[in-house]
């Protein structure tokens, strides 16, 4: 079960979403501002945060936020779930490390679909998970079979996606 930490200042909307998330089979926690959720980040990192932008008092603290979480740990996905939906904070979002970046208006299904696709894996997560050492080019080399076995069905495949210097993930839309 993915542990999926969320951080939204709003009591209603927050357990909202611990709720339906909960139901779908997430181990939920959750957080009502930076300064509660930097300090339970640091004791346990999640496998997911879901980030809203303010927090209180603070009209950028999931900016913040999100700027800790990269210090703590560079390939944690996170995903700025926000009202604000302006160029310029969707942009921001995204450029201080955030995987996503979706607004309130979501519906569950196409959050769900979010949370469930797109995490990016670095070779020793994917080696670790196929619980076997291989060198660095092995990954590389099934990568482009499955790309290509994908190519012969559908010429117009793109969907895992390379993410220089980190690893791979699969693409979403």
């Amino acid at each position: 079960m993915k542990r999926i930490a969320i951080v939204e200042d709003d009591v209603a909307i927050r357990q909202n979403y611990v709720d339906a998330l909960s139901r779908s089979g997430y181990e939920m926690e959750s957080h009502a501002g930076r300064a509660e959720a930097t300090a339970a980040f640091r004791l346990r990192l999640p496998d997911l945060a879901i980030l809203d932008i303010g927090l209180g008092d603070e009209i950028d603290a999931g900016f913040g936020l999100c700027r800790d979480l990269r210090a703590l740990s560079p390939t944690l996905p996170i995903i700025f779930l926000s009202a604000r939906d302006s160029d310029f904070d969707v942009v921001s979002g995204l450029r201080l490390g955030a995987d996503d970046y979706v607004t309130k208006d979501v519906s569950m299904p196409h959050l769900l679909a979010r949370i469930a696709a797109g995490h990016v894996k670095n070779r020793d997560q994917l080696m670790r998970e196929a619980e076997l050492t291989v060198d660095d080019n092995t990954i590389t080399s099934h990568l482009k079979r499955i790309r290509k076995k994908f190519l012969a069905v559908d010429a117009g495949f793109d969907e895992i996606e390379t993410v220089y210097g980190i690893g791979y993930r699969w693409h979403t839309v």
